[in-house]
């Protein structure tokens, strides 16, 4: 009771308070900035897609836009004109064109 009333335990509360928001700080510029940041990129990517591009699915399958619509793209895959879905833009990992160089072995 002594040490309440005398004010030497105040600085006990105010070092917890110091580590604690310390601790948010550090989880914030470790974690949370980092993966808005990625967000922000993928939002941005998704947004710049245009008819033409080549796209990589989250299912691993690459395909040539054919037409974008608002949050939908229609998508042509393999060499069949005929092979076309309409994906939302969710589903998109990369803008890329797949490599189809042939290797050959000598």
């Amino acid at each position: 009771m002594a040490t309440f009333l005398t004010g030497e335990g105040s600085q006990n509360w105010y070092s917890l308070i110091l580590l604690w928001g310390g601790m948010i700080a550090l989880m914030y510029f470790l974690l949370i900035r980092p993966q808005k940041k990625r967000q922000k990129a993928e939002a941005n990517m998704r947004s710049a897609i245009k008819t033409g591009d080549w796209i990589l699915t989250s299912g691993g399958i690459y395909g040539e836009v054919v037409d974008v619509l608002k949050e939908v793209l229609i998508v042509e895959f393999g060499n069949n004109k005929a092979c076309r879905f309409t994906l939302h833009k969710d589903a998109i990992l990369s803008v890329k064109a797949p490599d189809m160089t042939i290797n050959t072995i000598e």
